[in-house]
């Protein structure tokens, strides 16, 4: 009988010390694969960051479990408890990035307040205050703590409020998708958040049940599947519906790089997800910093989202836009905004490639007239359609502003009317019959 059951406790160990190798090998896997991706979006590295901490946390409670001696787990188990209690946080805050309409935390100043929680329990753990100790069992140390103790409780109750909230995130953006294909890609994420929030719930429950067994063994099984099949869930949405796929692959993006005309690859509310160095140039030469839109680039606000709409719609594949770039206090030029849209595996178009071309007929056009910067800005809004109101709001001026603009451009150019001036910027080849 003594056999049988030292023989049950070596299984047991064997199983616990696999499972533990093959989720860090999972977590290890899945965080360098969307670093491979795109090691520039926010949501993939904030995913690699999960990953990797679950794999310390996989790789801490393998030693722990398998300690030799009461200070060897003692140690172990206080530099497990540290990176376990953050990656509820690091869950959520996953979430909140993956619901988002441009895949960005809307608030930046809610990621204190995401993680504080987390250091402070983690702190706590390492102090002694939750788990006051471990003790030997046939299959491995456990944690020994009071189920009255303060700390432990509050502990359970945060961290339950941290994976039911994410997993009430993807479950609300689920049901109200931007699009089908947002939709497929949270399907196995949701599933899989599911089952690691019922395993995490399940892990934390059982130490209130007094049974040595459900408090140790099972509440350590329960452990190991709390955040594994989430990892694989995200790996099903990366290859079956591209998931943090939007970014160009490395020789895209090689490609791009050596374009010698800024280049930007455009999600459809206009963000800029990826730019070759010429963009980047361009944008510190007008002062703005990463993340930003094309339009904080541009004057080319409405037009932009009205020609992102109309690919979404099917409406159109590409087109140009006549633009002038935003810096006040420096000389300004304009561009031709080649646009493109890009579609994905399942003919959604999910964003646009924007490559700037100078106006190279503009300086002699302006030099001839004496056209300035702010009077281009006018000349182009106002023959792309734009109403008097229209522009004020653009270049966020007065409508007196602009119709003294206006008068200016009519006496130097020597017409009367928008319909001459949409003549004579073609017959000057400032702008091409589309517009």
């Amino acid at each position: 009988m003594t056999t049988h059951i030292a023989d049950f406790t070596i299984g047991i160990m064997i199983v616990f010390s696999a499972l533990c190798m093959i989720s860090a090998l999972i977590a290890f896997e899945g965080s360098i694969a969307v670093l491979r991706l795109n090691r520039r979006r926010l949501i993939n590295i904030i995913y690699s960051i999960f990953a990797l901490d679950y794999m310390l946390v996989c790789l801490f409670f393998n030693q722990y479990v398998t300690s030799p001696d009461h200070d060897t787990a003692l140690f172990w188990n206080r530099m497990l408890v540290f990176p376990a209690s953050f990656y509820p946080s690091i869950m959520l805050h996953f979430a909140m990035i993956l619901i988002s309409k441009n895949e960005r935390l809307m608030y930046n100043w809610l990621i204190p307040f995401i993680y504080l929680p987390s250091f402070l329990i983690g702190l706590v753990a390492v102090l002694g205050k939750s788990i006051q100790d471990v003790f030997h069992t046939p299959w491995g140390w456990e944690n020994y703590s009071s189920p009255s103790n303060f700390w432990l409780n509050i502990s359970f109750v945060v961290f339950i409020l941290l994976c039911v909230g994410s997993f009430m995130l993807v479950l609300y953006r689920y049901k109200k998708p931007f699009s089908e294909r947002k939709k497929k890609q949270l399907r196995p994420i949701m599933y899989s958040q599911l089952i690691g929030t019922i395993g995490w719930v399940l892990s934390l429950g059982l130490y209130y049940t007094g049974s040595g067994v459900l408090q140790s063994l099972v509440s350590n099984l329960a452990f190991l599947i709390i955040v594994t099949p989430l990892l694989i869930g995200v790996r099903v949405a990366i290859f079956k519906y591209h998931l943090m796929v939007l970014a160009p692959d490395r020789y895209a993006a090689e490609l791009i790089s050596g374009i010698d005309e800024p280049v930007f690859l455009l999600d459809m509310q206009g963000e800029v997800m990826f730019q070759n160095p010429c963009a980047g140039r361009l944008a510190k030469y007008a002062e703005i910093k990463e993340p930003y839109s094309i339009c904080s680039l541009f004057h080319c606000g409405e037009r932009m989202q009205k020609e992102l709409e109309d690919m979404v719609h099917g409406n159109n594949t590409g087109s140009a836009l006549h633009v002038t770039i935003k810096c006040l206090e420096k000389p300004r030029s304009s561009y031709v905004l080649q646009i493109q849209g890009v579609k994905n595996e399942i003919d959604e178009y999910i964003g646009a490639v924007c490559v700037a071309t100078k106006e190279q007929t503009l300086e002699g056009f302006q030099e001839r007239f004496g056209i300035t910067p702010r009077e281009t800005d006018v000349l182009y809004l106002s023959v792309a359609g734009f109403t008097n109101k229209e522009i004020a709001r653009e270049l966020n001026i007065s409508i007196r502003t602009v119709e003294h603009h206006h008068e200016n451009i009519y006496n130097k150019l020597g017409i009367n009317n928008k319909l001459e001036l949409h003549n004579i910027s073609l017959k000057y080849r400032i702008i091409s019959g589309k517009d």
